[in-house]
């Protein structure tokens, strides 16, 4: 990706931090990213909403490829997939940006996060497929849709955990027994479900 694009997204990220959500102006995002207003048009022409969601995009994407490394040389499924959602609720929990807007702003950065939630979703499920199929892990469903269940149980759980500490590796274990792997799984035909 073009370095000054890269600028131009952290800069944007600083201003949201300074300044939130509703006060973001692309003069403020030149001046931090040391650049003209002509440059940002250039890259964003149809303005700032472009720009935000080509933010979030980026912060997307990074969050994913960190996520993926994190977990990549973890050989088990089942203890990638724990320390998948140990490691994913963490950086969500202290992503400075992120939570400062959902606590000020959250309606109008919902419709956004929504938007990236689908290419977040697909992402997973690529990636789950691959894992099961590299495996061979024996499952009731077709690759494609244990997948697809697995990446949406993921991602529910960790932007909604309810009552289940994330923190702790037996409680996330537990759930990933019980709610992610054994519907799907058939490893794990005989674990209960314990909510």
């Amino acid at each position: 990706m073009d370095e000054k694009k890269i600028k131009i997204f952290q800069a944007t990220l600083d201003v949201l931090y300074e300044k939130g959500l509703a006060k973001l102006t692309f003069e403020d995002v030149a001046k931090k990213a040391k650049v003209s207003r002509q440059t940002l048009y250039k890259y964003f022409p149809y303005g700032k909403d472009q720009l935000l969601a080509e933010v979030v995009s980026f912060e997307a994407f990074n969050w994913l490829k960190d996520l993926a490394e994190h977990i990549d040389l973890i050989e088990d499924f089942e203890s990638k997939t724990v320390e998948a959602v140990m490691y994913a609720h963490r950086s969500l929990k202290e992503h400075k940006v992120l939570n400062k807007i959902l606590s000020s702003e959250p309606e109008k950065i919902m419709p956004l996060l929504a938007q990236e939630g689908i290419r977040v979703v697909t992402f997973v499920e690529l990636y789950v497929v691959n894992q099961l199929l590299a495996r061979g892990l024996l499952t009731r469903v077709k690759a494609e849709l244990a997948a697809e269940y697995i990446a949406r149980m993921l991602i529910s759980i960790v932007t909604s955990p309810g009552s289940w500490d994330l923190s702790d590796p037996a409680q996330v274990r537990t759930v990933v027994r019980g709610e992610i792997l054994s519907p799907v799984l058939m490893e794990y035909k005989d674990t209960k479900n314990v909510l």
